[in-house]
This record gives C-alpha cells, sequence and structure tokens, in this order.
C-alpha cells in the first residue's frame, strides 16, 4: 500500500482508491503546512518573461528596465510555483506525469510585482476532488514580500488521470 507521506492522521477516515492500493486523505492534506520557499528575481527575468510571453522591443515598460514605466506583467507569479513548488508524493500516490494535465490557472494580484526582490512563497492544497478515474488537485501558492505583505495568490488545478476512485468505500 502506498501511503501519504509526512501527514499526521486524526480521526480522519482514509479512503482507498479503486485502481490502485492507495489512500489520500483529503482533510489531512489540506491541513497541512508546506515549507516556506524562498522566490527571487531579477529585472532581468522580468524582461526575458516578458519576451517570452510574445512583448516586442514595441513594448518599452515591459522589456526596458530604464523605461520610466518599467513594470512586470502581471502574470508573472506563476513563475513562482515552477521554482517553489511542492513535492506532490507527500500527498498524492504515486502517479505517471505523464497523465498530468495543466486544468487552469488564476492570478489574484493583492499589491503591485516590483521589477525585482526576494519573496517568500507558501503552498496549500486547496481540493483535491475525484472525478472517478481520475483526480482534481488545486493548489495555492502564496507570494509575500520580506516584510509579510501580501503580493500576489497563484492558484493552479491539475487533472492527474488514473488516480481517482478515491471518494467511494469499495
Amino acid at each position: 500500500m502506498i501511503c501519504i507521506n509526512n501527514l499526521r492522521y486524526g480521526n480522519t477516515m482514509r479512503i482507498t482508491a479503486r485502481n490502485q492500493n492507495a489512500t489520500i486523505d483529503v482533510e489531512t492534506t489540506r491541513k497541512h503546512v508546506f515549507q516556506l520557499k524562498n522566490f527571487s528575481f531579477t529585472e532581468r527575468d522580468v524582461i526575458l518573461y516578458a519576451f517570452g510571453i510574445g512583448a516586442s522591443r514595441k513594448d518599452l515598460p515591459l522589456v526596458y528596465e530604464l523605461s520610466p514605466k518599467f513594470h512586470t506583467f502581471p502574470t508573472f507569479p506563476v513563475l513562482a510555483k515552477f521554482f517553489c513548488g511542492v513535492n506532490y508524493g507527500e500527498f498524492l500516490p504515486k502517479f505517471n506525469p505523464m497523465m498530468l494535465l495543466h486544468g487552469e490557472e488564476f492570478v489574484q494580484i493583492h499589491s503591485p510585482i516590483p521589477t525585482s526582490g526576494n519573496f517568500v512563497c507558501t503552498s496549500q492544497v486547496v481540493d483535491i476532488a475525484d472525478k472517478g478515474k481520475a483526480s482534481a488537485v488545486t493548489m495555492r501558492l502564496s507570494m509575500k514580500d520580506q516584510s509579510g505583505k501580501l503580493i500576489a495568490d497563484v492558484e493552479s488545478t491539475m487533472f492527474i488521470r488514473g488516480i481517482g476512485g478515491f471518494s467511494k468505500v469499495p
């Protein structure tokens, strides 16, 4: 049996997935506190991101750091999850990464995004929904500056085929 690592169980019910001997304790997983991770970026990173999403030399406020209106593109915080992401093996049964499909992305900006700096990111499991033969896993990453001021929240949902069926008792 594959168990969820590093989580403490209270009086919650552990339910077994149909297609493998694995358990997903959704309530305990939602309460799990992930390790804080640091995320830093420079003006160069902000410029490269802007070029990567299609900005051109005509978009000076996005690609030229000496522009009086130089700023960070609002979706830049999505990059933090690639550097501050979590180990899904901590709360999900083993799965083939080829079965993972990116479902959706949501960015909520709470403060202006600086063009460089050091930040602290915290991750949280928002929900794990059983979709029969698959699961929809929703994660939230909160990005704060060094003083603790919330800059942005990034929420993403992944659809993972092959690890569903856990909400029905066999």
